[in-house]
Parts: structure tokens; C-alpha cells; sequence
């Protein structure tokens, strides 16, 4: 099932090839997965939006002086 570990449609197409129980482990844990890297994601995205921020916030007052 090299699918299921590619994306989180290839792991909801593999779980529907195996028994209940583990098709629901394996939905979880791709949905588990792909939350936490889209948290990850979020959270550095808007720190370096926050940095960005600061940074032309001070480049502007500079240059406006």
C-alpha cells in the first residue's frame, strides 16, 4: 500500500480495501497526519508573517524620518 503513505486520498482508497477496524485506524491516522502537518504549516507561515511585519514596519519608519 505505497499509496497510503503518499497522500490522504491514497490512504482512504487503501482503506477501503481492508476490514473495518483497520480502515478506521487508517483513516485516523492519515487524517491525524495531514492535520499536523497543516498545523505546522500554519503556525511557521505565521510566524514569518509576524517577522515580515516587524521587518517592514522598521524599513518604513526609517525611510519616512
Amino acid at each position: 500500500m505505497p499509496a497510503a503513505r503518499e497522500t490522504v486520498a491514497g490512504a482512504f482508497d487503501a482503506a477501503a480495501e481492508l476490514p473495518a477496524a483497520e480502515a478506521d485506524a487508517l483513516r485516523d491516522a492519515a487524517s491525524a497526519a495531514f492535520l499536523s502537518g497543516l498545523t505546522t504549516v500554519s503556525l511557521v507561515a505565521a510566524a514569518l508573517l509576524a517577522v515580515t511585519g516587524v521587518v517592514a514596519g522598521t524599513v518604513l519608519r526609517r525611510h519616512a524620518s
